[in-house]
């Protein structure tokens, strides 16, 4: 079979001089009575004829013989070969040759045949014969020279197993219909690539050498010949969905093309527009939010899934180094904005500072009074003398706003405009509801620069006052003013969807508090609770608890002086009627009430630390009768998990909740007390026993 790995499997069947004579062969040695013989009876003959050929030349009168032929023996592999010689088909040739012996100066020449052209070809090249196997069968190959001949039989078998080419794979393996890995095969073998799992790459193509090697898939068949594959890669795009954004960077090459992925929600709008892209893993990548509608502004990107906030506070641009998941979401958020927050009918108060003062260019700013830097927010133009100081103290000299956040937290957006060319002014706006405070960061405006700084409120804030304060020296001259234009506005929902603070669960039973019965309260009655208080809390300053039943929160807010400071701890302590107790059951003897504050103090000169008692009684004139539970907070955001085991003796009895306050930890105006805290007759805060 042609193309088979040339490997010779030869059975000679003995390896021996052959002579296959023509018919005189063997007679030609006794007649060469000139040459004499090689053995004793040779040589005798040769004396003998020599003897004769000389009287009859003698006789003759000097008659010489023709040099001639003698014999023809063939050869294999420099051995005689004797009358028959096999050899397999794979071998492809042979290389025969002939010995001829002859008189000397005998004249001849060497002609090779073979009887079956099919089954194998000799080609001669003097005494040499090249045999071409061709097929299985037989064949008698000869060797004629002078008259004389020799030949031998030859057997040309077809049996060994078909031939193995080489399989070479980079970036991957072979493998057969079993799905066996295999490195070789017989032609016409159908042979599978499988690439490699490289990190972040995806296969491409496959490179086949040789190239008329033809892959259906993955697949091709083998050829009569040695085959090898190259797995080529590219870099794995992964897919980024971006909601109300796009990209503007992506490291140091081009921006990607996006492909449309519709909108999000039933709303078609630049803040609902999905954009997909495919990026490779670890390339820093910059999204830019798209512009807001005009009653709306940017608060934050959720990164997955809702809530999940990443990035600033309000920083409409955010830098990644692309994940490699399946797909990445980022969606922008934005929130509606309220654009007059402070009552413009209420002028700022004057301070130290001189903060507003009309005589120097201080006025109230509408809707941004045409000014693109301001963006349509409103706000006052400050007046600040050139040698001020400035200070620690946070006066509340902004008196009177429009918002509330009984729905979960909010974000201030502040815009400072500097319009000195020499000065630069550091000022921090913050807001008041009393132990609640919310502030920007101190803000540093250079000569003639414009700064945005974004600031969380906090949730449960209402008719709040406000505060603005130099924080450091303006370094002018005592004879010279510096004008600072001030807007805020406030995006009312930081988690349009749902404050995570209130995700307590659909599943969640709320316990809820008894109303106000006053005429004010009354149309108020979704906010405002009525409160029992024990005999020392301050009659002019007592502190703020506002409810919301739906959502089964309650918030209390207070200065650390309306505590009092008598030494009867037990009277500063407030209670609530719970109106949804479960209803009592005949043998059953305990209700269990599960809890969750957050500390929603703040406070610019110390830590908001706080403890807390809670109770919940049945007896209105003596909080420590009913089921305690000890509350401690650190610091902001600190949140505590309890559990009430609350007695049940029958169904008339009345159940209250109870706040005290043993011990204040300062007791100065300036110190705020704050959480908010829900109540559930369900486990939906996991609490677990200690």
């Amino acid at each position: 079979m042609k193309g088979r790995n040339k490997f010779f499997a030869l059975a000679l069947s003995a390896m021996m001089a052959l002579s296959v004579c023509a018919t005189a062969a063997c007679g030609g040695n006794s007649g060469n009575g000139g040459n004499g013989g090689e053995n004793p009876g040779q040589q005798q003959g040769g004396q003998s004829g020599g003897q004769s050929g000389g009287q009859s030349g003698g006789q003759s009168g000097g008659e010489q013989k023709t040099p001639e032929v003698k014999s023809v023996a063939i050869q294999y592999n420099g051995q005689t070969a004797e009358a028959t010689l096999s050899a397999n088909l794979s071998v492809r040739t042979l290389e025969l040759q002939a010995a001829v012996t002859a008189d000397e100066g005998a004249s001849y020449t060497v002609a090779w045949t073979s009887s079956e052209p099919d089954v194998a070809t000799v080609e001669g090249d003097g005494a040499k014969g090249t045999v071409t196997l061709n097929a299985d069968g037989e064949t008698i190959i000869k060797a004629e020279a002078g008259g004389k001949s020799a030949q031998l039989l030859l057997t040309v078998e077809d049996d060994l197993p078909p031939a193995k080419y080489t399989i070479t794979v980079s970036g991957g393996v072979a493998k057969d219909a079993n799905g066996q890995t295999v490195t070789e095969a017989e032609a016409g073998t159908q042979i599978t690539l499988e690439a490699n799992t490289v990190e972040h790459k995806t296969l491409s193509s496959w490179t086949m050498d040789p190239a008329t090697v033809t892959l259906s898939g993955t697949t091709f068949i083998m050829p009569e010949g040695n085959v090898s594959a190259t797995a080529v890669y590219t870099d794995t795009l992964y897919r980024l969905s971006l909601v109300g954004a796009t990209i503007t960077s992506v490291g140091e090459g081009e921006v990607p093309e996006a492909t449309d992925g519709g909108y999000s929600g039933d709303v078609e709008s630049s803040e609902t527009k999905i954009s997909n892209y495919g990026i490779k893993f670890g390339t820093q990548v910059t999204i830019k939010a798209n512009a807001a509608a005009a009653d709306k502004t940017f608060v934050g990107f959720d990164y997955l899934v809702e809530n999940n906030r990443v990035g600033d506070l309000g920083v409409d641009e955010y830098t990644f180094n692309m994940e490699d998941r399946d797909s990445t979401t980022y969606t922008a958020v934005y929130s509606p904005i309220i654009k007059s927050v402070w009552a413009p009918v209420i002028p700022l108060e004057n301070t130290a500072g001189e903060v507003y003062n009309p005589s120097q260019g201080s006025r109230v700013i509408n809707g941004g009074d045409g000014d693109a830097d301001l963006k349509g927010l409103s706000g006052f133009k400050l007046a600040f003398r050139g040698n001020a100081q400035g200070t620690t103290a946070a006066p509340e000299n902004i008196r009177g706003s429009y918002y509330n956040l009984d729905h979960g937290r909010g974000m201030g957006k502040l815009i400072l405009k500097n319009h000195s060319s020499t000065c630069t002014v550091k000022l921090q706006v913050y807001a008041s509801f009393c132990g609640i405070l919310a502030a920007s960061k101190v803000v540093e405006v250079g000569p003639n620069e414009v700064v945005e700084s974004n600031f969380e409120l906090c949730f449960g804030m209402k008719d709040t006052w406000w505060g603005v304060q130099l924080r450091g020296a303006v370094n002018g001259s005592a004879d010279e003013w510096v004008n600072v234009d001030m807007v805020l506005g406030i995006a009312t929902r930081l988690y349009p969807n749902g404050d995570p603070m209130q995700d307590i669960g659909a599943d969640a039973q709320f316990a809820t508090y008894e109303y106000s019965n006053t005429p004010e309260d009354k149309a108020n009655k979704d906010r405002y609770c009525k409160g029992y208080y024990g005999s020392n809390w301050h009659s002019d300053n007592m502190p703020e608890f506002t409810i919301d039943n739906s959502l089964g929160y309650m918030l209390f807010s207070s200065w650390g002086s309306s505590f009092g400071t008598g030494s009867d701890g037990n009277n500063r302590w407030a209670a609530f009627q719970i109106t949804n107790m479960p209803e009592y059951v005949e043998g059953t003897d305990t209700t269990y009430v599960y809890g969750r504050a957050t500390n929603m103090a703040s406070n610019m000169q110390v830590d908001p630390t706080a403890d807390y008692k809670f109770y919940i009684g049945s007896d209105l004139t003596d909080p420590t009768k009913g089921e305690e539970v000890s509350v401690h907070f650190d610091v902001t955001g600190d949140t505590v998990l309890f559990r009430f085991a609350v007695p049940r003796h029958s169904a008339e009895e009345k159940f209250y909740f109870f706040l005290l306050k043993e011990n204040v930890e300062n007791a100065t105006a300036s110190y705020g007390f704050g959480f908010v805290m829900h109540l559930t007759y369900n486990n939906v805060f996991n609490w677990t026993e200690e």
